[in-house]
């Protein structure tokens, strides 16, 4: 590597979990680890083993960045957007977590106005097992192919942090991105997305959101939830001639019959290849396919599928808002909306609250409480007009 330090932004769950993956692959590599909360633990966590011998911690309120030219946002979701711009320079490379802007007319201003080496982490998309089943599928026609992504609100994890689900920003860019970063693995072309439908009786009736369209000849669909009751993450082609499940280990089955599980075989994890070609960068190009810039054409599908999305809530949503004190039990789709309009608020007018900050297993219900006195509000209603 021709740099020997870089900067590093975030101190929560996942972000540990980047960092962590990072000295492992780059233990020689100094890192300015700026944080704005727990900096006391955080300060024991580095001097209980040496793979953060290289880590300088620092209070996120003193930093000044003094030269690093490689950035890692994995700040918490509501900073993404305005860590971006206080840390950036169109000189600057940075590998930034989603979610980032709510609006696709933001990502192309960001693009023209010179950022060019802006890469978003879909680590997903560097992940050995899509790579392999890729491999195996690609003398394949594709008829017909169904992507699950299903996560449940919270998950207990031996050892770890409990993870909780990204519920305050748009599920089409977070979980749908996530699939189009594999659409591209297997070789779809976003602009050829077209007949684009979000299935109204699945939305209304279960904890996901389905989405149904053409690529050329291929029958694409795509399930995605954020409430499920167990992980589900699956691709299947052909109605089960072959599927690749990514639940937990990742394996083959034939015909609906499992074959065999993909064995890493001293191959990197998808955080490690994702960080190890942005380190790589320029040199290598390989984290070129997940720039801003690439990305475009399936950033691009994901807001025409959020637009489809909240089009066909109107109905509901219109009766709702009349009367804001009906109870109203929550659903999924309506909580899918109200990430959409959380997280516009926050970037858009600040107007939001922090209810975002606190993660546990009753966030569904601050945001639930949150949604139904917005879309009672002259300012959902302004926002309802200027999309007519």
């Amino acid at each position: 590597m021709s740099f020997k330090s870089l900067t590093f932004l975030g101190g929560g769950r996942w972000a540990s979990i980047v960092l962590k993956e990072l000295l492992k692959i780059a233990p020689n590599l100094f890192v300015d680890w700026v944080c704005q909360s727990k900096l006391e633990d955080k300060r024991n966590v580095l001097k209980g083993s040496e793979l953060f011998q290289n880590v300088c911690l620092v209070d996120k309120k003193n930093y000044q960045n003094h030269g690093n030219k490689k950035i890692i946002i994995a700040s918490h979701s509501s900073q993404h957007c305005l860590d971006l711009f206080e840390y950036a320079d169109v000189n600057t490379e940075i590998l930034i977590e989603k979610p980032l802007f709510s609006s696709v007319e933001d990502f192309n201003s960001i693009i023209k106005s010179g950022y060019k080496n802006i890469f978003i982490n879909l680590e997903f998309y560097y992940a050995f097992y899509i790579r392999d089943f890729y491999k195996e599928i690609e003398s394949t026609a594709f008829k017909k192919l169904e992507f699950i992504w299903h996560d449940p609100p919270y998950e207990e994890r031996v050892m770890e942090e409990t993870k909780y689900s990204e519920l305050h920003s748009s599920i089409f860019l977070d979980q749908l991105l996530h699939v189009v970063s594999i659409c591209m693995v297997l070789n779809l072309t976003a602009e050829n997305f077209n007949n684009i439908t979000i299935d109204k009786e699945s939305l209304v009736n279960s904890d996901s959101v389905k989405i149904d369209f053409m690529s050329d000849d291929t029958h694409i669909s795509i399930s995605i939830s954020r409430f499920a009751s167990i992980r589900k993450r699956k691709i299947i082609l052909n109605d089960g001639e072959t599927e690749l499940n990514f639940s937990d280990k990742p394996v083959i089955y034939k015909n609906k019959v499992f074959e065999r599980e993909l064995s890493s075989s001293d191959r990197l994890f998808p955080v490690a290849e994702t960080l190890k070609n942005f380190l790589e960068f320029p040199h290598s190009k390989d984290i070129l396919d997940i720039s801003i810039e690439s990305l475009m054409p399936f950033l691009k599908f994901c807001f025409k599928c959020e637009e489809q999305f909240i089009q066909s809530l109107t109905q509901e949503i219109s009766l709702l808002s009349s009367d804001i004190n009906k109870d109203e039990k929550f659903r999924p789709f309506f909580a899918y909306h109200a990430g959409i309009m959380y997280y516009q608020e926050l970037l858009e007018s600040n107007s939001s609250c922090d209810i975002h900050f606190i993660r546990d297993d009753k966030s569904y219900i601050r945001l639930n409480d949150w949604w139904l006195k917005f879309i009672g509000s002259s300012n959902f209603k302004n926002k309802t007009n200027k999309q007519k």
